[in-house]
């Protein structure tokens, strides 16, 4: 009952089925109210422990929490982010891309806008907030753009071979998001520190910027070289 659409009898029961853990699937703030599980009935949980919470009030996970001395702990506010397409497309072009995902990969999906280009994946960042979560983000083979002396993105530049084109679109990208009035601009990159430069052409169509977009139709390189 905590959401009407999806948390009741008939869909837990589907999701039970179709993950193949029919009478396995233990839900422990909730079990109270369900039929006793596999676990239960060997005696390897004592459901006398387990929870009965059932509706769309936080306060007895809350009081839960002030027991065991938890105080800090995410809004219960919004669903899981599998739920959101955005980043499903998101966590889909890592996998497909990528054979080891670390938990920084994943933790890189919240944030940022995610580009692709080729087997290259290029992440610019959206306010303040996320300039900073970049930066500690930044994987040792990581190249970082910034702008000298003008408001703009940190942007994040990941794959094994990064070439002049690949290089140049980043740093069209973190142009491009930025907020420099001009149409030629100098962006500073590099891995550990800015020691290299690159000037590019501010792109003006968002449409030709959208293409490359995690979950829009890759293509290797879409904006123009100079």
């Amino acid at each position: 009952g905590e959401r009407p659409m999806s948390q009741h009898g008939p869909a837990l029961r589907l999701i039970e089925r179709e993950a193949g853990l029919k009478n396995k699937l233990l839900r422990p703030l909730s079990a109270k109210l369900l039929p006793e599980t596999f676990a239960e009935q060997r005696g390897l949980v004592d459901r006398d422990r387990l929870c009965d919470i059932s509706g769309r009030s936080r306060k007895p996970q809350f009081q839960l929490a002030k027991e065991f001395g938890i105080t800090s702990y995410p809004s219960p506010a919004g669903g899981c982010l599998l739920t959101c397409e955005e980043y499903s497309k998101k966590l889909c072009d890592l996998f497909e891309h990528k054979k080891t995902v670390s938990s920084a990969d994943v933790t890189l999906l919240r944030f940022g806008r995610h580009f692709r280009v080729g087997k290259n994946k290029i992440v610019v960042g959206r306010n303040e907030t996320e300039n900073k979560t970049l930066r500690t983000l930044k994987g040792r083979s990581d190249y970082y753009f910034e702008l000298p002396d003008i408001v703009g993105p940190i942007t994040l530049l990941q794959g094994a071979k990064k070439n002049r084109e690949v290089i140049q679109v980043a740093a069209q990208l973190t142009a491009f998001y930025s907020d420099a009035k001009i149409e030629k601009v100098k962006v500073n990159y590099g891995k550990d520190i800015l020691n290299k430069s690159i000037t590019v052409i501010k792109p003006t169509s968002r449409e030709e910027i959208d293409k490359l977009r995690v979950g829009e139709k890759t293509i290797t390189i879409a904006m123009s070289t100079q």
